[in-house]
């Protein structure tokens, strides 16, 4: 699972882990907490600039981006904060 932090976000990993039978209290120890929100907002923005690197132009590009970043485990919220050009 360490080779897919880099790439991955929180929703992914833990649905991941619960898979392959991990606990959940484990779980929410190892993916929760304050610190890991920072952490998280670095990865996505990382997976973003590698993918797109600019903000989209039009609904269709926003919704592409959103799309590919949902779909690697990132929070809704998360997406919408980047995407949205809102500072963090």
């Amino acid at each position: 699972m360490a080779d897919k932090r880099g790439r991955h976000g929180r929703i992914k990993l833990s649905h991941e882990l619960h898979r392959r039978g991990v606990a959940d209290a484990i779980i929410k120890e190892v993916l929760g907490g304050a610190d890991e929100d920072e952490d998280e907002a670095l990865r996505l923005k990382a997976v973003w600039q590698r993918k797109f690197g600019a903000l989209p132009g039009d609904a269709r590009e926003r919704a592409r981006q959103q799309r590919f970043l949902l779909g690697r485990g990132f929070s809704p919220a998360a997406v919408h904060r980047l995407l949205g050009g809102e500072k963090e």
